[in-house]
């Protein structure tokens, strides 16, 4: 459904998120106004930082209240409980240290610390890699599409003061039995999808 969806974009940068995933505040018109000048040096792409909002609170209208809601518990980054792996190297602290109450868009800083299982929200032209429609159902769909992006060779920058929302305060749970299967299930096409994505782009940044 993702490829699809890119296939009917008309744009030259694409944003790959989720459905429940809500921008903030004006951000179309300041990320229009951020592409029109950015300078990208190879491959790039634009991550957008994602937070869990507590149903309670009123929507951040900027980066500064969003900043308040953290400190009163009622938002916190996304999948912090959950699954802290597939958003940490966003490195959440740095981007909420910068840029707080500026509206024009620019990078914050670079993601340096490039995790396994990294999947975030970002802005990219629509050259990047499709999804490995070899996954299927839940596990692996996102990430396996970041970790070619990463192996071919992507940089990827954290936008400020730009941001996205999920409401909710997510907790762990235990996972029902057919979660797990096709988790498992795509765990084992993931190797396969590795080696071959190593092939293809002559690199395996893990001998590096």
């Amino acid at each position: 459904m993702r490829n699809i969806a890119r296939k009917g974009c008309q744009t030259k940068y694409v944003f790959l998120t989720d459905i429940d995933i809500i921008p903030s505040l004006n951000s179309v018109v300041e990320l229009n106004n951020f592409f029109k000048t950015v300078i990208c040096e190879g491959y790039c792409a634009y991550v957008i930082p994602t937070f869990e909002i507590d149903v309670r609170a009123a929507f951040p209208r900027s980066k500064d209240l969003l900043r308040g809601l953290i400190k009163k518990g009622l938002a916190r980054p996304f999948h912090e409980k959950v699954f802290i792996y597939n958003q940490y190297a966003t490195n959440f602290s740095k981007w909420l240290s910068t840029n707080r109450s500026e509206t024009a868009v620019r990078i914050s800083h670079t993601v340096t610390n490039f995790e396994f299982l990294y999947e975030p929200f970002y802005i990219a032209i629509d050259s990047a890699p499709a999804h490995d429609e070899r996954f299927t159902g839940y596990g692996f769909t996102r990430n396996s599409q970041v970790y070619e992006m990463y192996v071919a060779g992507y940089k990827f920058y954290v936008l400020s003061p730009v941001f996205t929302c999920h409401w909710g305060l997510q907790r762990k749970q235990a996972r029902p039995a057919w979660r797990e299967q096709q988790n498992n299930a795509n765990r084992k096409k993931f190797e396969v999808f590795k080696s071959e994505i190593f092939a293809r782009y002559k690199n395996n940044p893990h001998l590096k």
